[in-house]
């Protein structure tokens, strides 16, 4: 998203707001994001404000998403908002960095009149996708035998309860005592 800002530092208004509508079809989130999260849509608004010594570009994507369920891989279809702050310096240039007000990668450049916040809401999208999703609370997984999902009902595999063959020794032990 190349955002116009020529209006706020011609000084002829102090705040602007644009929309937020971006196609994930079009692959610019494919190397933030792994190969199971599928976004739907990502909308919002940003809105860029002049507060004097800097400007402000505040950024709040609502996203909705598709992952598999952590425990029985089925698609969970949910959404997020948050926001972000970028920043913008005007005058001292380097006054908020060397300060640690904000960090440089906080930073926007401005291009001939324009910002690109493009990779910035994809960096932040791609921080802010959950890493554990549930289809629901009691779901109980699959088989660790055939990987059917328990959900559907029993899988008929047999529940002979296993053991670890490191712990072996012990079985053994337990029966010597007896």
């Amino acid at each position: 998203m190349n955002l116009d800002i020529k209006l706020i530092l011609g000084g002829k208004k102090r705040e602007l707001v644009y929309p937020i509508d971006l196609d994930p079809a079009t692959g610019m989130f494919d190397e933030y994001l792994p190969e199971d999260v599928k976004l739907i849509s990502v909308r919002g608004e940003i809105i860029v404000t002049d507060r004097g010594e800097y400007i402000v570009v505040e950024i709040s994507p609502r996203v909705e998403y598709e992952l598999p369920c952590s425990r029985c891989l089925t698609p969970v279809k949910d959404e997020f908002e948050f926001s972000f702050e970028r920043i913008i310096p005007s005058g001292g240039a380097r006054f908020a960095v060397e300060d640690e007000l904000c960090d440089e990668e906080d930073i926007l450049t401005v291009t001939e009149g324009h910002v690109d916040v493009t990779d910035h809401i994809c960096e932040e999208i791609a921080l802010e996708i959950p890493d554990y999703v549930l289809c629901s609370d009691d779901c109980p997984g699959l088989c660790s035998k055939c990987g059917k999902p328990l959900a559907d009902g029993d899988c008929g595999c047999e529940k002979k309860k296993e053991i670890d063959p490191r712990m072996e020794i012990f079985k053994k032990l337990l029966e010597e005592d007896e």
